[in-house]
């Protein structure tokens, strides 16, 4: 019998994430299987979701899903305080979201 892993909301928006990028050039770090993780950041050593790279430019992603929107506040505050450091460094949160079912 085989056994399949379900794959959740948040890591099918992070491989999205990570694959419009690679796809646009840039370099990509993400945290889910088969890429090479992001560096920590901060003094907790948090882990963002995906960490683009091209050139100069930095990009940092953290995916959320609606529930972990209200738990998540500490989190997202030390990627957004890393990025107003860094030169050419932005972070931006993604909300994601179950598709709606199509009505027929």
């Amino acid at each position: 019998m085989s056994k399949h892993k379900k794959t959740s909301i948040h890591d099918k928006k992070v491989q999205a994430t990570t694959s419009r990028y690679k796809r646009d050039g840039w370099s990509v770090r993400a945290d889910i299987p088969n890429y090479k993780r992001p560096k920590p950041i901060g003094k907790y050593n948090r882990i963002p979701d995906v960490v683009a790279r091209k050139g100069k430019k930095t990009r940092v992603f953290e995916i959320e899903t609606p529930r972990s929107m209200k738990t998540d506040r500490a989190q997202r505050s030390t990627f957004k305080k890393h990025a107003a450091k860094k030169l050419n460094t932005k972070f931006k949160v993604i909300v994601a979201k179950k598709p709606r079912k199509r009505k027929r």
